[in-house]
């Protein structure tokens, strides 16, 4: 999922804070 927050980018964009 591309929406959830993932430091490593694995699952999509990196959204973590």
């Amino acid at each position: 999922p591309e929406d959830q927050n993932d430091p490593f980018g694995q699952f999509g964009p990196v959204k973590d804070i």
